[in-house]
């Protein structure tokens, strides 16, 4: 069998053009057919044109020979590079951890191992260009299985990243894929978690070595152990700053109390002292510096304002003058008076 493009349609024949460049004849296998249709036949015989047959062939038709070879070769090459063109890529990290690029139809064009033990699980697998990524999914987890990289109740986590991420068609349909892979494995009881990523973080990725999958986890794991360090901190200043606000409280009272008490007992044990001082009865403190003539004319100011106006506190102290001097006088006699009875 061969494959042809249709350039004439006969009664009971048909003539095609093949990507060789041949001419060759095949009986029709149906009703219907187009011009330029590309057909695959089993050819009759190889159709070689004799000189009257060759010059029957005339210009419109070798101009739509030539068109429909070139458009042929167009599309190929342009089919060739969209199918390889990669729209969107799954990483499946187990212990083997591989990348999957794969197309807008979401069949797999490309596989990467990122570990030694990736590299097996690709060099194992059969087939999986142009396949669908369910499919090689599937077919990476039960490798991984056979090589004895996965065990039973181990995560498998699945990873995505769309290239446009605007894309959101292609990324709804990856979605599907992705949660249709999870509930088919739950039969086998594979345990799959799956993470949506951005193109940013594959690219750190990358540079790091590892996959998208793997950055993604450990950024998440550094990220919660942050958040617990800085709860506990704040939770710790807190407690602190609640025990010192009652301590200082409480410490601030008890001190102040003792203070006062410390104060008061000094005051009395320096005042004993003094008083139980044969040379100082009165108790008066002789350590007290002495007042200069400014403090003293300053506090006998004070005085003054204290006792009243200056004429007021000299009668004071003419009455009180006077009243002594009466005393004295009186007693004056009364001492005469009992020497001149101690003489009789």
């Amino acid at each position: 069998m061969k494959r042809g493009v249709i350039l004439e349609i006969g009664n009971q024949y048909i003539t095609l053009l093949t990507p060789e460049g041949e001419f060759l004849r095949s009986r029709k296998g149906k009703e219907h057919y187009e011009i330029g249709e590309e057909v695959d036949f089993f050819p009759v015989n190889e159709y070689v044109p004799t000189k009257k047959s060759y010059f029957r062939l005339n210009k419109w038709r070798t101009g739509i020979a030539s068109a429909v070879a070139a458009a042929l070769l167009f599309f190929s090459i342009f089919n060739l590079y969209d199918g390889n063109e990669v729209y969107a890529y799954m990483t499946i990290d187990i212990n083997p951890s591989i990348e999957a690029g794969v197309d807008k139809k979401l069949r797999v064009v490309s596989l990467e191992a990122f570990n030694s033990e990736g590299e097996e699980v690709v060099n194992n697998l059969e087939e999986w260009m142009n396949e669908p990524i369910d499919s090689v999914t599937q077919a990476i987890i039960q490798e991984s299985k056979d090589s004895g990289y996965y065990k039973e109740g181990a995560e498998v986590l699945l990873t995505t990243v769309i290239v446009e991420e605007e894309d959101a068609p292609l990324a709804e349909e990856l979605n599907e894929n992705v949660q249709s892979i999870v509930e088919s494995s739950k039969e086998e009881e594979v345990v799959i978690t799956a993470l949506n990523s951005t193109k940013e973080d594959r690219e750190h990725a990358l540079e790091q070595g590892i996959s998208t999958g793997k950055y993604v986890k450990e950024t998440l794991t550094a990220r919660e152990k942050d958040l617990e360090k800085q709860e506990k901190k704040e939770m710790k200043a807190a407690e602190k700053g609640l025990n010192n606000g009652n301590g200082q409280g409480k410490g601030s009272d008890h001190k102040n109390d003792n203070q006062g008490k410390n104060n008061g007992n000094d005051k009395q044990d320096k005042l004993f002292d003094k008083k139980g001082d044969p040379n100082n009865p009165a108790g008066i403190d002789k350590d007290k510096p002495k007042m200069n003539d400014k403090q003293s004319n300053k506090g006998k100011s004070n005085q003054e304002d204290k006792n009243g106006p200056p004429e007021a506190v000299q009668k004071g102290k003419e009455k009180q003058q006077d009243k002594k001097k009466q005393e004295n006088n009186n007693k004056n006699r009364n001492n005469k008076h009992e020497n001149n009875h101690h003489n009789k």
